[in-house]
């Protein structure tokens, strides 16, 4: 256990099993933590007691300072004389307590000023042990736990203001350290720099880095993302670190791996090759090529990928000497050579001829290799695929074909695992059959992915801008750092990239008349005539037409209103946002998890129980006017869950309204008990403050008109004249201008006098 200070005591202390006095030694000659009286020092932060180092002993006895102190208190203190009366010793006894009070409390307010945390050296230092460490595991992990930001040493992210009140100021009574430190832009991009170079050199020696912060003030995010990136980490955030979802986040990130053979430094060198590795690779070809996960990915001739999202790195022109599945002296891996002999004989059968496969050329050119540096179950990457009607014609083909390869090696690094998945889908015909095909949860994830990916780069950005104040880039491309005026710029030209989107697949569906059931309606070009449709008259077995169908695709309506929450939401828009770091670990997780869970966090899935029913939850949409005085909404925002009742339901004297909550708490913790990370539980009463959790996530249903408030919410209809007004009153101070409802955005951004027309935005299929 080792405490790093610079001027002082710093909270930074690494945790080593397994290291010798000996190696820890050398260590500290190396300049690491300073001599034995630093660490004395941090022995005495961590412990809570002081120690006195005798000087008049040449070998430095320690002792216990506080004991010493107050052995000395007892010789000195004398017996009050007896001659005081009872009233006085209960004085004498009542000021001795409480200036024994006193003191406590003065010597907690000194050590709360000295709350500095050396990260960079405390994370420079651990990545040193890792990579000195003579173990024969394949990798090393390194966990940071850190409750701020770096305030001290070369990492330092915080103004110097912040570290210390001002001698002129006449105020220093006010000045709280606990109020946390102000986060400075030039040096929080010197930090992303700093931990990313740092980053990188662990992952070359093949340790993984993952950080784990707690606290309500700023902690300089963006540095330990530039942190884990290259060991495709993850940076977690905990209201405390005794949350009840901290242990289990913890283990899902223990449970991932640096994905790679033995490590053997002499053939990672290239001068010698392993004897018996037990793998049947003996060439350092085979050696870089297992490292990290390897997914190759397979279509059509006529089929181009255009947009990659995912955690990882695309291979790009890669040769024999790092890719051996194309050398000529071991194209086939010793673990895919049964499968390979079996398929080449299916192929015979054929009178296929086999001798020339693999066909290098063909796998060249069909391929898309990507590298994930660390084995993750949660990790997803999404596509973007462009046909090229010209290759097209020339195959004629029915079906599209796709092949995914995932190559790995298992934890311990002795054992090559290869999955191999492949699909065919029809191709379309026509371009109704294609919307009729299209998965509705599908597409807004992809646009969603693509228009969060944006918010961290600039698509104006050249080779001038780079090393511009405020915009750090890496080797690939992806800015690592930008200031808060930036990444609201970047959010902004995201908004609107999101906007002409949508605007073009309304004009292309407009033009193109993709209407089957309405080919006899005329087309309204413009949203005024919506009046005119809303308004015919209807049978029960009769659904009133919308002019929304004629704009857009129905068969994409759930899309397009998730893609409305995602506008609004905190990754792009100015949603409910605790802090410029919640941006940033949710954006991170929004690019990397499943379909499923992106799902979840674009859009709240809500529940309603009414009180005096049955304990069935019923589905409703995400919307404000759901908020019923009557009823108790159950919420699911993937990293939030909300049990929210209504005014009338926790009134005195109800009986029903505690076993609900209940039932609701048990619901929402069966439904999320997998997830990663695990959510945060809120129990909210409608009129508190902070219900605003909930009713900030919500689109503002509230601002359309009451037609079409029935017609997107048909259950509006059981309540009265009276319940409708005192529902609607409760969103009685909106502005449409800064969240515009569902509708109000679409005819703004689809309509023939759309501004979107003019926009300077760039579509995210472009």
């Amino acid at each position: 256990l080792y405490q790093l200070s610079l001027s002082g005591i710093a909270s930074a202390r690494i945790f080593a099993p397994g290291k010798t006095t000996t190696k820890s030694g050398k260590m500290m000659e190396q300049g690491y933590i300073g001599s034995w009286t630093v660490l004395l020092d941090c022995i005495q932060a961590y412990f809570g007691k002081s120690f006195h180092v005798d000087a008049s002993s040449s070998k430095g006895k320690h002792y216990n300072a506080e004991e010493k102190k107050q052995e000395q208190q007892q010789q000195q203190q004398q017996a009050p004389p007896p001659s005081l009366s009872r009233r006085e010793l209960l004085r004498l006894k009542r000021e001795e307590r409480l200036s024994r009070t006193k003191k406590t409390s003065t010597t907690t307010k000194k050590k709360s000023k000295k709350q500095y945390r050396c990260t960079g050296e405390a994370i420079s230092y651990a990545i040193d042990l890792a990579l000195s460490s003579s173990s024969s595991s394949s990798s090393a992990r390194v966990l940071v736990f850190t409750n701020g930001a770096p305030n001290v040493g070369i990492a330092n992210v915080t103004s110097s203001s912040s570290s210390s009140p001002s001698k002129g100021s006449k105020r220093k009574e006010y000045y709280k350290p606990e109020s946390g430190d102000v986060i400075v832009d030039e040096k929080l991009g010197y930090a992303c720099q700093y931990f990313n170079t740092m980053g990188n050199v662990g992952y070359a020696g093949n340790v993984g880095v993952d950080v784990f912060c707690s606290g309500s003030h700023l902690l300089g995010i963006q540095a330990y993302q530039s942190l884990v990136k290259p060991s495709d980490g993850y940076v977690l955030s905990f209201p405390t670190f005794t949350s009840p979802n901290y242990t289990s986040d913890i283990q899902h990130v223990l449970q991932t791996y640096m994905s790679r053979t033995q490590n053997y430094p002499e053939l990672q060198r290239g001068y010698a090759k392993p004897k018996n590795d037990g793998l049947g690779l003996n060439q350092k070809s085979d050696f870089n090529y297992l490292n990290g996960v390897i997914v190759d990915v397979r279509m059509s001739s006529f089929l181009s990928p255009t947009h990659v999202i995912g955690p990882g790195t695309i291979l790009q022109n890669e040769d024999t000497t790092t890719t051996n599945i194309s050398s000529q002296k071991g194209p086939i891996l010793p673990n895919e050579q049964t499968i390979f002999a079996q398929c080449t004989a299916l192929a015979s059968t054929h009178n296929e001829p086999t001798y020339t496969k693999p066909f290098k050329s063909l796998v060249y050119d069909t391929r898309t290799r990507i590298m994930l540096r660390r084995n993750d179950v949660k990790s997803t990457l999404s596509f973007m695929i462009q046909m090229m009607h010209d290759e097209y014609k020339k195959k004629n083909s029915k079906y599209a074909f796709f092949q995914f390869i995932i190559r790995h090696v298992n934890e311990q690094g002795t054992i090559i695992q290869t999955k191999v998945h492949t699909h065919r889908l029809p191709i379309a015909l026509t371009l109704d059959d294609f919307i009729n095909g299209c998965q509705e949860d599908v597409i807004p994830v992809l646009l969603g992915r693509e228009a969060v990916y944006r918010c961290g780069m600039s698509r104006f950005m050249d080779s001038q801008d780079k090393g511009k104040e405020g915009k750090e880039e890496e080797e690939e491309g992806d800015i690592i750092y930008c200031s808060k005026e930036d990444d609201e710029l970047f959010s902004m030209d995201a908004r609107n990239d999101l906007d002409v989107t949508v605007y073009n697949i309304s004009n292309a569906y407009r033009t193109l008349g993709l209407q089957t059931e309405l080919s006899k309606t005329i087309l309204p070009s413009t949203e005024d005539e919506e009046s005119n449709i809303k308004n015919a008259s209807t049978t029960e077995q009769e659904q009133p037409l919308s002019a929304l169908d004629f704009a857009f695709p129905p068969e994409l309506s759930d899309a397009l209103r998730l893609l409305h929450h995602l506008r609004r939401g905190p990754m792009l828009g100015s949603g409910p946002l605790q802090s410029f770091d919640d941006r940033a670990i949710q954006r991170n997780l929004f690019l990397r998890l499943p379909l499923k869970d992106c799902i979840g966090m674009m859009a709240p899935f809500l529940w309603g129980l009414m009180i005096g029913g049955n304990f069935e939850f019923m589905p409703i949409p995400p919307e404000t006017l759901a908020l019923w005085d009557n009823s108790i909404i159950v919420a699911d925002d993937y990293r939030n869950l909300f049990v929210w009742s209504g005014r009338s339901t926790v009134s005195a004297g109800n009986p029903q309204h505690e076993i609900m909550i209940r039932s609701c708490e048990q619901f929402l913790m069966e439904r999320s008990k997998n997830r990663f990370p695990m959510p945060q539980l809120h129990i909210l009463r409608e009129g508190e403050s902070m219900s605003r959790r909930l009713t900030s996530r919500l689109a503002p249903s509230h601002g359309d008109s009451p037609e079409q408030q029935l017609a997107r919410f048909p259950a509006l209809g059981t309540l009265s004249e009276q319940e409708l007004i005192a529902l609607r009153y409760k969103f009685r101070f909106y502005d449409p201008s800064s969240d515009p409802s569902f509708r109000d955005w679409f005819w703004s951004v689809a309509g023939t006098t759309s501004k979107s027309r003019k926009s300077t935005g760039v579509s995210l299929c472009d």
